[in-house]
């Protein structure tokens, strides 16, 4: 065990009562992380890892300072610029535990594949359940630069749980997820069901990346990742060709929406303020009580004419601007 947070000693990890005590590890990050009670969503089916392995030799193989795991999810799911920390002792110094921030940049490809900062913050805890060794990790992610990226945080939990010792020990992977919305925002629903695919996607990848870094077989044949968790839209199939389209034609009809809504607001506007300017516009002369007020309505005829044609001109490069941008 390369961390300095725990050791390879099973005997040594703590007691617990319940697995909920892993709430109670608390990190310098925060309300990031949601209480272990927030996961009831089972995104994975139950996997079984090669016997003879605890859950430390999980950890010790898998997520310990410096495996590369990880980092190899990351850089086939198309992520650059990784930076990893070592896991650091938690605040209140408890032991098997720790925490850590890896950054990264990844592509998104519901936005036309731009690159946006990737943050995510990792905390794991090590219980000994009524009897039962238990190794937990709980992941919080973050895109803040794509379009409601600042309203929510996508969480993963993966629980990992022994049966037996020695050459007999099994351990068996269960993945939950988790989206914690820190604004209200109207696509709250479409949010929830996207990430729960996603993550499901990427769990079932990673657990296949588990097996393998376990048996010691680099040969292993693993299917390939799909499409990050920041995508927001996948179909069913995962066809990237229809990703995209679905994409294109939702961002036309986003800016047709838009466009309509610009000239339906210069149509208001300019039909009331011309109700009261509509004959000194559109009439030669105009019936007024004195001479006075006639050379005062036909004075301000040029001004009216420029003052419109200013907001017809304006819309329409509002318009040009919607309609073009990507």
């Amino acid at each position: 065990m390369k961390t300095s947070t725990c050791s390879d000693s099973i005997a040594d990890i703590p007691p617990a009562s319940s697995i909920d005590e892993f709430s109670s590890i608390e990190t310098e990050y925060g309300t990031a992380f949601s209480d272990y009670s927030c996961f009831t969503k089972e995104i994975i089916t139950p996997v079984e890892l090669p016997t003879g392995k605890t859950v430390i030799d999980v950890f010790a193989a898998c997520f310990d300072d410096g495996q590369p795991l990880l980092e190899k999810y990351h850089t086939e799911r198309g992520d650059v610029d990784q930076q990893w920390e070592n896991w650091r002792p938690i605040p209140r110094g408890k032991s098997f535990c720790g925490q850590r921030k890896f950054v990264c940049t990844t592509l998104v490809k519901a936005m036309m594949n731009k690159p946006y900062s990737f943050y995510e913050y990792q905390r794991y805890g090590f219980l000994n359940v009524n009897g039962t060794p238990t190794l937990l990790l709980q992941f919080s992610s973050q895109v803040p630069g794509v379009m409601f990226g600042e309203s929510f945080r996508v969480e993963a939990l993966s629980v990992f749980s022994q049966e037996g010792e020695g050459e007999s020990a099994k351990v068996t992977m269960r993945a939950y997820c988790y989206v914690q919305f820190l604004k209200s925002v109207w696509v709250k629903g479409k949010i929830n069901s996207t990430s729960q695919s996603e993550q499901s996607e990427s769990y079932k990848k990673i657990s296949q990346m588990i097996k393998v870094a376990l048996s010691g077989d680099g040969s292993s044949s693993v299917p390939p990742i799909k499409q990050p968790v920041s995508d927001s839209f996948v179909n069913e199939n995962g066809d990237e060709d229809a990703v995209k389209e679905s994409n294109m034609v939702q961002s036309r009809c986003a800016k047709l929406f838009y466009v309509i809504l610009t000239w339906s607001t210069m149509g208001i506007v300019l039909m009331s303020s011309l109700a009261g300017f509509f004959d000194a516009l559109f009439y030669p002369t105009v019936e007024t009580d004195s001479t006075e007020s006639k050379k005062i309505f036909e004075s301000v005829k040029p001004m009216l004419w420029c003052f419109y044609t200013a907001i017809i001109l304006l819309f329409c490069g509002i318009s040009v601007y919607l309609l073009s941008r990507e």
